[in-house]
């Protein structure tokens, strides 16, 4: 099972069990599958897993006869031969053993191989396999959705900007008495200030930018992402430029002391430690959500937030930012993250992958290691 697991994960497939499939109707060129709890699914092939090995039991479908490629049994499958570029489609056990050789096609194949089962769906191009572009209409109507719900997220910082920009007495009076208390606090306590310059300087905007491209690099080069990989490290340059974009429009300079406890540059509004922070922390996540087993997939993005919080109180406690700066910092990282997210998921196509250079799936680690 971990090796299955592995091998879904290495692949970029999108495995779905569970889904019991009642119905399989023409759909224009294509099928459309209905499930038990009512939803639909759409592909231009269906292969469907029906009866045990020993004994195959292809299903009476209406307006199968219509279908025009070709209908074989799993158990008879040896692999894509059709020399017409055609879609091959299998009917196979619910078990998956006499599906196995439909996972993959032979070097060169024609047409795409499919493998479809009644308690689960999984789509695998072959290797001559041609990736067809999506629908323009459905591509704008998912970037619509991205742009709106990272406007909707970015609503709480455009009202903290709109309140710093208009001198808001009540944030004034709030951030400076929270500034005052933290910096009183860092001074009684020489290793909390040691401890929290240390980790201003570690969570640089610069450093959590190349430290997350050097993290794409790497799954694109080594776990075959290369869609995933590009999205994490364009968002967080586009999320590094737009914190710099809103402090020029926002202009605020940052707390005053007699005796500062840390130096910084620029402007104030929103904090860069804290916008990166949780950039990185949702890029982090999402990068390298398919290589995480069940312990991973609490444990990074549990350790992501801790360090956006740790970064953004950081930042107050020695003074070169306002709350209001770390608070609107954290939501504009989110915000964007979310948004690139949105949009790229949107043209994710699920089970596609850059093939290795062996064309052999990962071989399976040891026992004691969690799944990668």
């Amino acid at each position: 099972m971990r090796y299955l697991e592995r091998y879904a994960a290495h692949h970029g497939l999108d495995v779905r069990t569970g889904v019991e499939v009642v119905q399989v109707e023409p759909s224009g060129t294509g099928r459309r599958l209905r499930t038990a709890d009512g939803d639909a699914l759409a592909s231009d092939v269906v292969v469907v897993a029906t009866g045990y090995n020993h004994t195959p039991v292809p299903p009476a479908w209406p307006g199968v006869e219509d279908f025009a490629g070709t209908l074989v049994h799993g158990s008879a499958y040896r692999g894509a031969h059709r020399a017409d570029g055609g879609a091959h489609a299998a009917v196979s056990s619910p078990r998956g053993r006499a599906s196995a050789p439909s996972a993959r096609g032979p070097a060169g194949s024609a047409g795409p191989t499919y493998s479809r089962g009644m308690t689960g769906e999984r789509r695998v191009p072959g290797d001559g396999d041609t990736p067809t572009a999506p629908q323009a209409g459905s591509a704008w109507r998912r970037a619509a959705q991205a742009v709106a719900s990272a406007a909707v997220l970015a609503v709480p910082v455009a009202a903290v900007a709109w309140a710093v920009r208009a001198e808001s007495s009540t944030v004034h009076r709030l951030d400076v008495r929270a500034v005052a208390a933290a910096t009183d606090a860092t001074r009684d306590a020489p290793a909390l200030h040691a401890a929290l310059v240390v980790w201003q300087e570690v969570t640089q905007p610069v450093w959590l930018v190349l430290a997350g491209c050097a993290l794409c690099a790497w799954v694109w080069r080594r776990r075959q992402l290369p869609g995933r990989a590009l999205w994490g490290a364009v968002t967080l340059l586009a999320s590094w430029g737009t914190t710099a974009a809103v402090k020029l429009v926002v202009h605020r300079a940052r707390p005053v002391h007699d005796d500062p406890l840390a130096h910084a540059g620029g402007f104030s509004f929103p904090s860069g430690h804290a916008n990166m922070a949780a950039t990185a922390g949702v890029v982090l996540t999402v990068v390298a959500w398919p290589l995480l087993g069940r312990r991973g997939r609490v444990l990074v993005p549990t350790v992501a937030a801790a360090v956006a919080a740790v970064t953004a109180a950081d930042r107050v406690l020695l003074g070169v930012h306002h709350p209001s700066d770390v608070v609107a910092g954290l939501l504009l990282g989110s915000a964007v993250a979310v948004g690139s997210w949105l949009a790229y998921r949107g043209d994710e196509r699920p089970g596609w992958r850059v093939p290795s250079s062996s064309g052999r799936p990962p071989r399976a680690a040891p026992r004691r290691e969690p799944v990668p």
